[in-house]
């Protein structure tokens, strides 16, 4: 679950943009729930869905999109214990999911009361490679409510080319980081790799501030917030991931060492 948040958090960082291809809940009939007129914000028609389960709410066929995409739009709920949004991307008979299971920001899990904030769905595909269909649903664990309002489609090309390739690069590095953090940690519970751990905790935090570095240098000479921003964050978050774990790594082989030495003394 940590490599997929730390993963996720990057693709927050590098992704984003508005959908090119809309989805009215008033001109669409969605497949489960209630539709409710002038919900959604700006007067827009609002999806309304109750109860524990996997609600489903549309199926778009041929999309018309290929590469990286994203699905975007605006969630609001009350008395929700746990819950997601997912867009089920399907390639023939392989099937791919993304799902809104970060902590806070677009890619957050739904939990509790929130008035209407955005959410997004994105997927990273090799290019020219097309869905056959996108599946989105709402998976609610326990009591709830959910609102949903219009969705967008947005492609490669919509999205904005620079943050849909920087949102690669976040996934890649998320995927990455997330399992070198992993194996740190198994290697830190049992003592061992001291020096290896340490040392790429170190490297990985160099290269986000290079990254960070390189964000701000870019915005600095003008070529614009939108080209700056994506490697800023993602570098910011590559600093931050392992200076918040140094410390707690530091001392999981101090009391992996702790217990040697007491193993020790008790033969």
């Amino acid at each position: 679950m940590k490599r997929s948040l730390i993963s996720v958090a990057l693709v927050i960082a590098a992704c984003g943009g508005s959908g090119a291809r809309g989805v009215s809940w008033e001109d669409t009939t969605p497949l489960s729930g209630a539709v409710e007129p002038g919900a959604a914000p700006d007067g827009a028609a609002a999806l309304r869905l109750t109860g524990p389960g996997t609600h489903p709410l549309i199926v778009l066929d041929d999309p018309g999109v290929d590469g990286e995409y994203v699905i975007t739009g605006m969630v609001s709920y009350e008395g929700v214990t746990a819950g997601y949004l997912e867009m089920w991307s399907v390639f023939g008979e392989s099937r791919y999911f993304t799902r809104t299971l970060a902590e806070s920001g677009e890619l957050g899990v739904l939990r509790g009361d929130s008035e209407w904030r955005p959410f997004a769905l994105p997927f990273f595909a090799a290019p020219g490679m097309a869905p056959t269909s996108l599946e989105i649903n709402l998976v609610l664990d326990g009591p709830g409510t959910v609102w949903i309002g219009p969705l967008g489609v947005a492609g490669a090309t919509t999205a904005g080319g620079g943050s849909v390739k920087w949102g690669l690069v976040g996934a890649i590095a998320g995927t990455t980081v997330g399992m070198l953090g992993a194996f740190i940690g198994s290697l830190a519970a049992r003592g061992r790799g001291r020096r290896f751990s340490l040392g790429s905790l170190v490297v990985v935090a160099a290269g986000g501030l290079v990254l960070a570095v390189w964000g701000l240098v870019v915005i600095g000479f003008g070529a614009g917030w939108e080209a700056g921003y994506p490697p800023l964050l993602i570098g910011v978050v590559l600093l931050g991931l392992p200076i918040l774990l140094f410390a707690n790594v530091r001392r999981r082989y101090a009391e992996a060492e702790l217990r040697r030495i007491t193993a020790a003394d008790a033969h």
